[in-house]
Formats: structure tokens, C-alpha cells, sequence
């Protein structure tokens, strides 16, 4: 994947956890809390695309939460 595609990925994801998280009525701040994390540490994982394990982890459980397939 080059950097261009890296950041479409990422615009992608970003679009979709912010429809989801509207859709079920939650904040940034209410998303964090369910999954165990700072609001930073959420941004920094919706909106950076890092392969750090933490934002890795971050990434999977807003996943899950939020119902979003790969």
C-alpha cells in the first residue's frame, strides 16, 4: 500500500466510526470510555494510521464495538 492509498484507508475509517458513533448517540469522550482509552489515544487511533500494537488494539476494539467489519 503506498502513502496514497494509506491515506484514503485512513480518511475511510475515520468517515465510518464518525457515521457509527452518530448514529448510536455517542461522543468521542462516551466511544473512549466503552473501549478503555483517552480521547487522544482515540483520535490518535482513528485518524493516524500507526502499527503500533496499542493503536492496533485501540483500532480493533472501536471496531467491535461500534459493529464496523474489515
Amino acid at each position: 500500500m503506498n502513502e496514497i492509498e494509506m491515506k484514503q484507508a485512513v480518511n475511510e475509517f475515520e468517515a465510518v466510526v464518525t457515521d457509527k458513533r452518530k448514529r448510536l448517540g455517542l461522543s468521542n469522550k462516551e466511544l473512549a470510555e466503552a473501549i478503555g482509552v483517552s480521547q487522544s489515544e482515540l483520535t490518535n487511533a482513528v485518524k493516524n494510521y500507526s502499527f503500533s500494537p496499542r493503536l492496533v488494539k485501540t483500532r480493533a476494539k472501536v471496531r467491535k464495538i461500534l459493529g464496523i467489519e474489515v
